[in-house]
């Protein structure tokens, strides 16, 4: 279960973003069975900030959420991690691409570390495998373009 306890991290951003030349959106706020678990709680969206980083071993993902929103964030994570724990068991849900991806690291032996802090969420990412350390760096840098052209949409 730990293991899927940072699962919230799949759908943290505010909007649907497409990426140039792709039909699917990169993340889908209204689709994605993971990201409507946070669009599902008014305002949290709002009330809250993502940060990705590429890390030698994999990706650090760290989430910060405004402390009148932390039960909100709270439910938004067991949603997901009820999600997760149904698709351990074969049921289907619909995904968007930033999930998948998420997913795929978790199906690639990766290893997952969650830590709270005072001020916020960290999960980082790890394998020893290049390649998936290489499609980790691919998918933060993907994710931080979306969410800086999402910043200056705004």
């Amino acid at each position: 279960m730990k293991k899927f306890i940072s699962i919230a991290a799949l759908c943290l951003l505010v909007l649907a973003v497409t990426a140039v030349g792709e039909e699917r959106p990169w993340m889908d706020m209204k689709n994605c069975d993971f990201c409507k678990a946070f669009t599902a709680e008014k305002g949290l969206m709002e009330h809250m900030t993502k940060e990705y980083h590429a890390i030698a071993s994999g990706v650090a993902m760290v989430t910060y959420v405004d402390k009148e929103y932390k039960e909100a964030f709270g439910r938004s994570m067991a949603s997901c991690n009820a999600i997760a724990e149904s698709m351990k068991k074969g049921e289907k849900h619909n995904t968007c691409q930033y999930c998948e991806t998420y997913g795929s690291f978790m199906q690639a032996g990766s290893k997952q570390d969650d830590f709270t802090s005072h001020d916020a969420m960290v999960t980082v990412f790890s394998s020893t495998d290049p390649a998936v350390v290489t499609k980790m760096h691919d998918w933060a840098k993907k994710t931080n373009d979306a969410m800086a052209k999402m910043a200056h949409a705004e």
